[in-house]
């Protein structure tokens, strides 16, 4: 696994809405709305293979939910019992705390973004990286 693309910031502004009507450059031509509705970072791991999900996951310092320190405080604070472990099973890269999705392309290429909102009203979408299978 090769990466061929690092972060890219593909859009800032007030509108999720536009974000979601938006097409990714990539030879589908995708609206990112299908990519979030069918392409969680966690369901990645069943498309490619463990050595290659692990390279991505430390390639770009992504937590699983129970790996971050808010998982920590919440297990000594007895929160977890409450809500279940389950409630953690999202991954995050460690210092954004934006949802991660996936594309892959003709069995060829991997697109990872992140997107969220990062203040009220504010919302980020970045393309992570580009990996070559």
């Amino acid at each position: 696994m090769n990466k061929i693309q690092g972060q890219e910031l593909i859009y800032v502004g007030p509108d999720q809405g536009f974000v979601f009507d938006m097409k990714l450059e990539n030879n589908q031509n995708e609206k990112f709305l299908y990519i979030i509705e069918n392409n969680s970072f966690k369901n990645l791991k069943e498309k490619i293979s463990i050595e290659d999900f692990i390279f991505i996951k430390k390639d770009l310092h992504i937590l699983h939910g129970t790996e971050t320190r808010e998982f920590k405080e919440d297990l000594k604070s007895g929160i977890v019992k409450e809500v279940g472990k389950e409630f953690y099973d999202y991954y995050e890269i460690e210092k954004s705390n934006l949802s991660l999705f996936y594309y892959i392309e003709k069995d060829t290429y991997i697109y990872l973004y992140s997107f969220g909102e990062v203040q009220p009203c504010l919302y980020k979408l970045y393309l992570e990286g580009v990996y070559e299978l």
